[in-house]
């Protein structure tokens, strides 16, 4: 009788922040539309090309009021799932419908006609600058042919182009992919992107669901980033590529925990192909290829294996020009803002975060060369937050990277990604911040003392790590 009245107040409670999130991503896409129709011609493709609320629409402003609390809401009821999953998590219905859930608030970030920034334009460039063979590494002024696809983005990115920045994966599979639709127009072809990136992020929440194995907090994990509004947002309405590098990264890890090291290592090179930010997992992973095997032939295969979509990616467009020269000129402005770094210099601060990093990696590999699986989680942790932290400038959608938290610390990883993620969409632009800046600084700090809270409640939980233990492996 209990047990019944408890399971039915596990399912309205789970309802009732379903339709919560379902109805503040319906208002999201509903005022997005209404901006797109406001303030902007749509072209014959239904499309809104080159417009974007990034810093772009101040006369959309009013429109604007209606998003932040939207977001709000839906973090609020994010969390509210989140600990409502923690004590019944192990029940794969409800995984099911967290699925589900993602895959309907996935169509209606779809919907949205006008995206959050105007990245997607940028990747259509370069996909139409790969298939006019040019190099979007080194780009130079559009023909007097050009395309009208690529003389809308370069009104906007400019001309000459702003020079490619990803890595060579994703530009080489950014111009194969957009070669089919290369005649229809602008809109078109970011929605393309928009869907690839929304179906990446349904099978990021499939490979978190079959590598967490610990039914205690599966489905906790799962919806931590299934039903996430950064990870929803950002992918079926920004088209972020961040979103194909983790379902790499994910998909290593998946192939890890099944002594796949080859695969394994394959995907991890893809991850790093498309953009770099995963490059220091390399070392711990061909610590855990050495402790598995004991043989250098066998970490020598796996690192050649991460190196081959690497090196066969970046042959149409020169190493040099799509890997040495973005790495050469990545910055780090972000430590310049901060009391101390400001006084160092750019330089100073690059050095001193890629050592921490490289520091983070060693010690991470030294435990699990050491058998110290579960006590490498801690340094693995704070390399990803590092590596967060090690780009030109923080967005919202880089928050991404941090995905392969939710495998590595239980609940505290849960807690960890939800309020990093959450409190980053919020301080989405400018323009939030200006219509709300008191109530977005309190509801910031508001969703970190959550997923603290969250994080302390309850530590329970294995990791990736600790399931990885070579006694457990078949020879």
């Amino acid at each position: 009788m209990v047990a019944d009245k408890w399971r039915r107040s596990f399912v309205i409670s789970f309802l009732v922040a379903l339709a919560a999130i379902s109805g503040c991503a319906i208002t999201v896409s509903i005022i997005l539309a209404h901006i797109g129709s406001s303030y902007v011609p749509f072209d014959r493709s239904g499309f809104a090309p080159l417009v974007f609320i990034h810093y772009r629409l101040p006369a959309a402003k009013v429109d604007l009021r209606g998003i932040a609390p939207a977001l709000l809401i839906w973090a609020v009821a994010f969390f509210a799932i989140l600990s409502v999953l923690r004590r019944r998590s192990n029940d794969r219905r409800v995984l099911a419908a967290i699925l589900a859930s993602q895959a309907a608030l996935l169509v209606i970030a779809l919907a949205s006609p006008v995206p959050l920034d105007s990245d997607q334009y940028a990747y259509v460039g370069f996909g139409a600058a790969v298939e006019s063979h040019a190099n979007p590494y080194h780009p130079a002024l559009l023909p007097s042919n050009a395309s009208s696809v690529r003389e809308r983005v370069a009104s906007h990115w400019g001309d000459p182009l702003v020079p490619d920045a990803y890595g060579p994966l994703f530009t080489l599979g950014d111009g194969l992919v957009l070669w089919p639709f290369r005649t229809t127009s602008l809109g078109l072809q970011a929605h393309v992107l928009r869907l690839l990136a929304a179906l990446a992020a349904l099978v990021s929440s499939l490979l978190i669901a079959g590598t967490v194995r610990d039914a205690r907090w599966r489905a906790v994990s799962v919806a931590a980033f299934a039903l996430n509004p950064l990870v929803i947002l950002e992918t079926a309405n920004g088209a972020h590529n961040d979103i194909f590098m983790v379902a790499c990264v994910l998909g290593s890890a998946y192939l890890l925990s099944r002594n796949a090291f080859a695969r394994s290592g394959f995907l991890l090179g893809c991850a790093i192909a498309i953009k770099f930010a995963y490059a220091p997992l390399i070392v711990p992973f061909a610590a855990y290829t050495y402790l598995r095997t004991r043989k250098a032939i066998g970490v020598l295969g796996a690192i050649v294996c991460v190196a081959a979509p690497i090196v066969l990616s970046a042959a149409p467009f020169g190493l040099r020009n799509s890997i040495v020269a973005p790495l050469a000129t990545r910055r780090v402005d972000v430590l310049d803002h901060l009391p101390l770094f400001d006084r160092l210099g750019p330089h100073v601060s690059f050095g001193l975060l890629a050592a921490a990093i490289a520091a983070c990696a060693l010690l991470a590999s030294v435990q699990i060369l050491r058998d110290r699986l579960a006590a490498s989680s801690a340094p693995l942790i704070a390399l990803l937050l590092l590596t967060w932290l090690f780009a030109d400038k923080i967005e919202p959608w880089y928050a991404i990277v941090l995905t392969p938290v939710l495998l590595l610390a239980g609940y505290g990883g849960v807690a960890t990604f939800a309020g990093v993620s959450t409190a980053a969409l919020i301080m989405l632009s400018g323009s939030f911040l200006d219509v709300y800046p008191t109530t977005l600084a309190l509801a910031v700090a508001v969703l970190l003392v959550l997923g603290l809270r969250y994080a302390v409640a309850d530590r329970s939980g294995t990791s990736l790590m600790t399931t990885l233990r070579p006694s457990s492996l078949p020879s």
